[in-house]
């Protein structure tokens, strides 16, 4: 007779859960900081057309906030993959495996054009319908999760119309189009990074709630194997 135990999968340690608090905590501010030096972007090019008195040092003005918005998008881009590999792993390591693909793919599919419009939605969509409390039926998806990616693809394009009109602002035609595009860009991107920090907290959740259903005490402990709730296989 064989022990069945031993083919369950041990569920990730409690420090997994933390790991991913702590890199969507950075997320959200490093995509505020990247959001607000954009608002202040826009302001700078409406005071330019305004009152175009010093127009260089209204362009220097411009050039340093665009410059200074570069790192924390970076940042913000790579913690957004990080958070959402390490929510895969914890998926995987819980039972769910209908969470999709390899940790790798769910990063690399987001580098392939076009595709990560539709991959993007995929990864969370699948994240969220595989931990519900029931392993036998799929969670239902909010809708403000389904609206999550389209407001992803769109802020990304508004930041790319932007950049196009920015090397034009000063033909009178498209003076202030620019604040209007980088305005518009820095709303989409709040309400993104809105949706997204509230779909990592609450995936953060629900997956120690199954972690401690996992751990709970079973009547394996009748036989000397007790869960010590910190995810590690039992001690033979």
């Amino acid at each position: 007779m064989t022990d069945d135990t031993s083919q369950a999968p041990a569920p990730p340690p409690a420090h997994a859960y933390r790991a991913s608090g702590v890199i969507a905590v950075l997320f959200v501010l490093t995509a505020v900081m990247t959001a607000l030096l954009r608002v202040l972007r826009a302001v700078a090019a409406d005071d330019a057309c305004a009152s175009p008195a010093n127009p260089k040092y209204a362009a220097a003005i411009m050039a340093a906030l665009s410059v200074l918005a570069l790192l924390p998008s970076l940042v913000s881009g790579i913690l957004r993959l990080v958070v959402l590999r390490r929510l895969h792993i914890n998926q995987v390591a819980l039972g769910r495996t209908g969470a999709g693909d390899s940790p790798k793919w769910v990063i690399i599919g987001f580098f392939i054009p076009i595709l990560c419009w539709f991959h993007a939605h995929d990864v969370v969509t699948r994240l969220w319908r595989f931990s519900g409390p029931s392993v036998e039926r799929e969670a239902r998806v909010p809708w403000v999760l389904r609206m999550w990616a389209p407001i992803w693809a769109l802020s990304g394009m508004v930041a790319g119309v932007a950049s196009v009109l920015d090397g034009r602002e000063r033909e009178p035609a498209l003076c202030g189009a620019v604040a209007d595009w980088l305005a518009f860009g820095a709303g989409l991107e709040s309400l993104d990074v809105l949706i997204f920090a509230g779909f990592v907290f609450a995936m953060r959740a629900r997956q120690r709630a199954m972690h401690r259903v996992l751990c709970a005490p079973t009547m394996g402990a009748l036989f000397g194997h007790v869960p010590d709730g910190t995810g590690e296989p039992p001690r033979r």
